[in-house]
């Protein structure tokens, strides 16, 4: 009696391991809590079931004898990481003044918009954004305002502050503007006081 209890049972562990193999293999596993899903699972029923990968959404929920079946997403439609999603969401089109295409969508990423040269991308929100003119920064000489450029204080053509803040001035502009010799306006910009010839004046000017 127990040689033959035996031998049955060893009949059936074949089948135990089996269908252990096949619950793996199917995606599925009987837990006790959402907490023992992995991040490739989710927890539905009782069970960890598998999820979709990218480019794929969810068509049926796994069950205790089958995984859970998906299907690819469609074209202009798209999933970029693993989910359950019943769904696939739209690709973006850039559609907007100024855009262009930087790469296009795939069932596994979402189209990238870019803007033509001359525009840069501004973003409002998650969701919302422009196509926005690059703004120039321009350099001004202002004429009469100007000291005179010597090899005492050469850094001085790199500025001056007016009352509205900086204004960068570039040195081929210099020459070409008329000022006052040493104006006492401004200060000897490495000795730290005013500059020597500060009560010249150039072309008469009182």
């Amino acid at each position: 009696m127990f040689q033959i209890q035996v031998q049955h049972t060893r009949k059936l562990l074949p089948c135990v391991l089996l269908s252990l193999i096949v619950g793996v293999v199917m995606g599925q596993r009987s837990v006790s809590s959402k907490r023992d899903c992995s991040k490739e699972e989710y927890w539905t029923d009782g069970l960890c079931c598998d999820k979709c990968a990218p480019g794929f959404k969810l068509i049926r929920k796994c069950s205790s004898s089958m995984a859970s079946q998906c299907e690819k997403c469609s074209e202009g439609t798209y999933l970029d990481n693993m989910n359950y999603f019943p769904n696939c969401f739209r690709c973006e089109k850039c559609t907007k003044r100024n855009a262009v295409v930087i790469s296009p969508c795939t069932p596994q990423k979402n189209t990238v918009c870019g803007c033509q040269h001359g525009y840069y991308k501004k973003v409002f929100d998650q969701i919302s954004w422009d196509c926005v003119p690059v703004k120039r920064t321009v350099s001004v000489a202002i004429r009469g305002l100007l000291p005179k450029p010597s090899p005492r204080s050469p850094e001085i053509l790199s500025g001056f502050r007016s009352g509205s803040g900086q204004v960068r001035v570039c040195n081929e502009f210099v020459p070409k503007v008329k000022y006052e010799v040493g104006n006492a306006a401004f200060m000897d910009t490495r000795q730290g006081r005013r500059s020597r010839m500060g009560q010249r004046r150039h072309n008469g000017v009182d």
